[in-house]
């Protein structure tokens, strides 16, 4: 109920209750009127609602930090009058506890230690104060990278509310509208009821009815940006690419390398006309293709010790690492001139409802077997839950990954190995890693590499 509605229910009854007493008429039939008024507005607000019905329409997957689109339609078909002024809200239910922020960076506000005063003197308690402060700013600044909720998001310019308005609505008629969403982590995110409400016709009492819809969506990871350091990084340890001939044409044909006669099923493109003008028959060229290169990437989440004991930069490393590799499959997949595999050691928990048999992904960590085949072009979606649901493995894999990953190289292939820290050999033991490339996401040179938007 509102607050005006609340005061009027007062100054009614307060209204009944002196005429009752006192006996007089016309306090009588003002205390009527507004009891019949309040009750015309309820019960008015309440039939506005009924044989209305409200579902949504989610995407299949979003990215973190990209704005998305949910279809709220009011289906109003069995309904024998119109209705006015009706409110739809979403209900948005909080974060998993494995993929929000952590604890340490939550106890810090973000504008906590920005305005500290390091330099006072030169004795040690001074000093230790210069320290305290340099380790409250550095703490806050963590926090204020990594502290961007949903709920500020959807106060901000990014993003409304989770709220549909419709003016009105015909009688046997169907209505949509949108809402704009943002979702500031990685993850399955669950949207659990809508409520219908009304405050029409004098707006006193708040008419409501929540509907059980329950959906889920997986917030695949953010994408960055892999800047030109990272293509030299990368050609300078990989090998070139080679040329082969094939009489399949390719989609920018790069060099004509024969001449021979037009067969049924070639392009009307690839036709030689002078050749077919001074051999009299339909004559057709071949050209040089560019192979697909082969692209292994393997992700490790595993951290060390020292980096466990860390919880808050360990968090922002994986999401680092996590972001990378999403940004590397989804760069690989749209330029479509590498073939990628795709393998992480970590744990990925299963989906029971229907994101999950939709995307299908694998239960806890079953690497070096579950590897992802993403050719140029091919669908990421599978590859990208994974990543989005990804948590630091309970149990090391890495050494029988890189075993399955050796086995799978053919000639020229390219092995990418991205860790949190610097890669500790002596995890791998005996077996030997030729010509892999290892990144990891804390070096001080990775930043250059890439960049997150």
């Amino acid at each position: 109920m509102a607050q005006d509605g609340l005061l009027a229910l007062v100054v009614a009854g307060l209204m009944t209750f002196s005429a009752m007493a006192r006996g007089i008429n016309l306090l009588m039939a003002l205390g009527a009127f507004f009891v019949g008024f309040l009750a015309i507005d309820y019960l008015w607000g309440k039939r506005n609602l009924r044989e209305l019905k409200v579902s949504r329409k989610l995407p299949d997957a979003v990215y973190a930090g990209e704005p998305f689109y949910v279809e709220i339609e009011l289906d109003a078909s069995e309904k024998r009058s119109s209705a006015r002024s009706l409110v739809v809200e979403d209900a948005w239910e909080p974060e998993s506890s494995e993929y929000e922020l952590p604890k340490e960076l939550k106890k810090v506000a973000p504008w906590d230690g920005l305005g500290a005063d390091e330099s006072s003197g030169n004795s040690k308690s001074s000093r230790r104060k210069a320290n305290r402060a340099k380790k409250r700013a550095n703490r806050a600044r963590l926090a204020l990278e990594a502290s961007k909720t949903d709920a500020a998001l959807s106060e901000g310019v990014e993003t409304s509310r989770p709220v549909v308005y419709f003016p009105q609505i015909r009688k046997r008629s169907v209505l949509k509208e949108y809402y704009v969403g943002v979702f500031a982590r990685r993850g399955v995110r669950r949207l659990k009821s809508l409520t219908l409400s009304t405050r029409f016709p004098c707006g006193f009492f708040r008419a409501l009815r929540r509907f059980d819809v329950q959906d889920e969506i997986v917030v695949f990871p953010k994408v960055g940006r892999l800047t030109r350091a990272w293509d030299e990084f990368v050609e300078g340890k990989s090998a070139r690419e080679e040329v082969a001939p094939s009489s399949l044409t390719s989609r920018i044909p790069d060099e004509t390398i024969a001449i021979r006669d037009w067969r049924e099923g070639d392009s009307k493109r690839t036709i030689a006309w002078r050749a077919t003008a001074k051999r009299g028959k339909l004559q057709s060229r071949d050209f040089a293709r560019r192979r697909a290169r082969a692209v292994l990437l393997v992700l490790d989440l595993c951290a060390s010790d020292k980096l466990a004991k860390d919880p808050a930069r360990r968090w922002l490393l994986t999401e680092k690492a996590i972001s990378f590799v999403e940004t590397l499959i989804k760069r690989g997949s749209e330029q479509g001139d590498s073939r990628l595999c795709f393998a992480l050691n970590a744990d990925v928990p299963e989906l029971s409802s229907q994101v999950g048999k939709r995307g299908g992904v694998a239960s806890w960590n079953d690497a070096p077997d579950d590897w992802d085949e993403i050719a140029g072009g091919g669908s990421t979606r599978r590859a990208s839950t994974r990543l989005a649901l990804a948590l630091p493995p309970k149990e090391d894999r890495l050494r029988e990954t890189l075993r399955a990953a050796n086995a799978r190289r053919g000639d020229g292939a390219t092995l990418i190995v991205a860790s949190l820290e610097p890669l500790d050999f002596r995890r791998l033991g005996d077996d030997p890693v030729h010509g892999a490339i290892f990144v990891s996401v804390s070096a001080p040179d990775f930043d250059e590499m890439f960049r997150m938007e």
